[in-house]
């Protein structure tokens, strides 16, 4: 799923008169953190991970970085 498809999520949900509430709880987080997410807010890392984890999208996809570091990168930090 790329940043635009997860910028659409929204729009379906509606679209398919499913309640802010309703999702939140089965990602695990409120129905008021859902909704600042909806209108751009950037999440803490935990509250990404919930989302991303619901949706099964990884995290990599979302964030439009690779999936796998090189090597000489990791050892520098």
């Amino acid at each position: 799923m790329t940043r635009a498809e997860v910028r659409v999520a929204p729009a379906r949900r509606r679209a398919s008169h499913v309640a802010l509430g309703h999702v939140g709880r089965q990602i695990g987080i409120s129905s008021a953190t859902l909704s600042r997410l909806e209108r751009g807010y950037l999440p803490d890392i935990e509250t990404f991970s919930k989302v991303c984890r619901w949706l099964r999208v990884d995290p990599s996809e979302v964030l439009g970085v690779p999936l796998e570091l090189d090597q000489p990168s990791v050892d520098r930090i």
